[in-house]
């Protein structure tokens, strides 16, 4: 590709992207949603994950289960060093 494309915003080309797929009152609609998801294993880390991408409003995570070694197999975030910590408060620890 030309020396152009190093220039583009990544920011605005990914957002350009969310609205022709989605519609712009659709993306209006996303950035005004509040969310809460409750337990922070595979499914609800990586709903996390794409929420965050996709620019909701907020989003709120609880999990207060104690991190396990088993954990940190489905959950990208979890470290050695969140081994004891509630699941929540280690994922949003770095």
């Amino acid at each position: 590709m030309g020396a152009w494309k190093e220039d583009v915003d990544e920011e605005s080309e990914r957002l350009d992207r969310q609205k022709a797929a989605f519609g712009a009152d659709s993306i209006g609609r996303i950035k005004d949603l509040n969310i809460l998801i409750v337990g922070l294993q595979g499914v609800g880390i990586e709903t996390s994950k794409n929420l965050i991408l996709s620019n909701v409003g907020s989003l709120s995570v609880w999990d207060p289960t104690p991190t396990l070694m088993v954990d940190l197999g489905t959950n990208f975030y979890l470290h050695d060093q969140h081994l004891g910590q509630p699941r929540a408060e280690a994922c949003l620890a770095d």
